[in-house]
């Protein structure tokens, strides 16, 4: 185990498999060594989620808890008003005891929303999260620290084709997590 993870983990900061440590290191990324005492950009990590067992809206809210426990910030995107809306409902409906707080782009106050669910890439609540909720990969995501690209089986092909672009970029860490039949995640690639 890297030192880092280890003062991390014993910190009692979240991690797991799909979200490592965002403590013990500058950026909360591991460094990336490059040559002689220079250090790399950390990688853009690109989590594709293959939806096979339940919606994107009994997904995606634990997906944002996650990544608000960490102290980041997300923004959800789908071009599709209708899911946006579904969206927005399974947020605040998800837990009975609780509600995740977001809001709607052009609702007003986007800056301040930890969560906002958008039609556009448009960061205007300062996210370095993206989830990409409609199955439409958007080279615009490349510009957040990490992207969470989900899909169905009715968007397999294209998101096939996003992960060959993506796999071949420098930077970029392209991984494919895929449901059971009882909705856990599994990294298979």
């Amino acid at each position: 185990m890297v030192e880092g993870r280890r003062e991390a983990a014993s910190s009692g900061a979240i991690s797991g498999p799909h979200f490592p440590s965002t403590t013990g290191y500058a950026g909360g990324h591991p460094p990336h060594a490059c040559g002689a005492g220079r250090m790399a950009a950390p990688l853009m990590q690109v989590d594709f989620y293959h939806l096979t067992a339940r919606p994107i809206e009994a997904v995606l809210p634990r997906i944002a808890e996650r990544v608000l426990e960490t102290g980041g910030r997300l923004l959800v995107v789908s071009a599709d008003e209708a899911q946006r809306d579904r969206i927005d409902a399974a947020l605040w409906t998800y837990e009975p005891e609780s509600f995740l707080p977001h809001g709607k782009a052009d609702g007003g106050g986007e800056a301040n929303q930890p969560v906002l669910i958008a039609g556009t890439a448009t960061p205007a609540n300062g996210a370095a999260n993206i989830a990409l909720a409609d199955g439409e990969w958007r080279d615009e995501a490349l510009a957040f620290a990490r992207a969470f690209h989900f899909f169905d089986d009715a968007s397999i092909v294209a998101a096939r084709a996003a992960w060959r672009g993506l796999a071949a970029r420098e930077g970029v860490e392209p991984r494919y997590w895929k449901q059971d039949e009882r909705g856990r995640w599994s990294r298979v690639a």
